[in-house]
């Protein structure tokens, strides 16, 4: 393979912990891998760091927390201009095993079909699965058959969910399906892309035999804890589904239906306010979506 072809983009924000380990993993790669790092305005020494560690190809400084997605856009322009014709996303708290991403790269040039390829995710020990990804496994059902019979085989098996800790995504999914909806400012935005993905006629894949190992330090309750921001995914989600716009009776319908589900646990007084903070931000967030829909939705697509 060129030396050239791959590009790994990395997103940092206060990584100190994990950014060696992250880097060094990349760059001890058995294929030639070169590497493309956003900060988003880390204050623990990672951008210091990151000035002294001689592998990077190129190296983005953000003044403000620009989020998952609009800070790998960055990086994903980026390496698209430079002519890469792989890109590896890959979160700062985890690393990859030495053929990761060689193993996937043939798995995509071979089944033309998918547009991503995600390998195993395993936790921080190595020991145990990823506590979400387990989720993720059980609704991949090819994957389960050919594992209950003892015969996985060495190709990727449709998956219609695996979070964007590490994707290895080709140069023309980037080119039909585009980048990341900067809508969205951290969670969701995995999630919609799959659906785009899809919708062109391309498949998620995962590949049994190669690992990643994410040391996330939350457990399953990362968005349970934030009602609010699981109610903005949620609206987001399916105003972004629709081709057209959605009009805003649709829009408040349903925030009804999903304000009251988040707010169940709270007290009569907080449901008030968390209900009718609820409504404010459908109408900011559908002017928002309608907005993009109808003047800025080219900003997606790179070509």
């Amino acid at each position: 393979m060129s030396a050239s072809k791959v590009c790994a983009i990395v997103v940092t924000f206060n990584g100190i912990e994990w950014i060696e380990k992250c880097l060094n993993s990349v760059a001890g790669s058995s294929i030639k891998i070169d590497l493309i790092v956003v900060d988003n305005g880390s204050t623990d020494g990672t951008i210091e760091y990151l000035d002294n560690y001689d592998k990077l190809e190129f190296l983005v400084k953000s003044d403000v927390n620009l989020g998952f997605g609009k800070a790998n856009n960055l990086g994903l322009k980026e390496g698209y201009g430079r002519g890469y014709e792989y890109f590896l996303l890959l979160n700062q708290d985890a690393w990859v095993d030495e053929n990761v991403v060689e193993v996937l790269v043939n798995a995509l040039q071979t089944q033309v079909d998918y547009g991503i390829a995600s390998p195993m995710h395993y936790d921080g020990t190595g020991k145990n699965l990823d506590f979400l990804f387990s989720s993720y496994l059980s609704r991949t059902s090819s994957y389960q058959v050919d594992l209950e019979s003892n015969s996985l085989k060495e190709k990727l098996y449709e998956s219609p969910f695996i979070n964007a800790a590490c994707w290895l995504m080709r140069r023309n999914t980037l080119q039909q399906v585009g980048l990341f909806n900067p809508l969205f400012d951290h969670y969701g935005e995995d999630d919609n892309y799959i659906h785009r993905l899809n919708n062109h006629g391309l498949k998620l894949g995962l590949h049994p035999f190669v690992k990643v190992y994410h040391d996330r330090k939350s457990g399953p309750n990362i968005l349970k804890d934030d009602p609010f921001r699981l109610f903005r995914r949620h609206i987001l989600w399916e105003m972004l589904r629709s081709e057209n716009s959605i009009t805003l009776f649709t829009a408040l319908r349903n925030a009804v239906k999903h304000s009251n589900k988040q707010s169940k646990h709270l007290s009569s007084g907080s449901k008030v306010l968390f209900v009718l903070k609820c409504y404010i931000e459908c109408f900011r967030l559908w002017y928002q979506v309608n907005d993009f829909k109808r003047n800025r939705e080219a900003e997606l697509y790179l070509v």
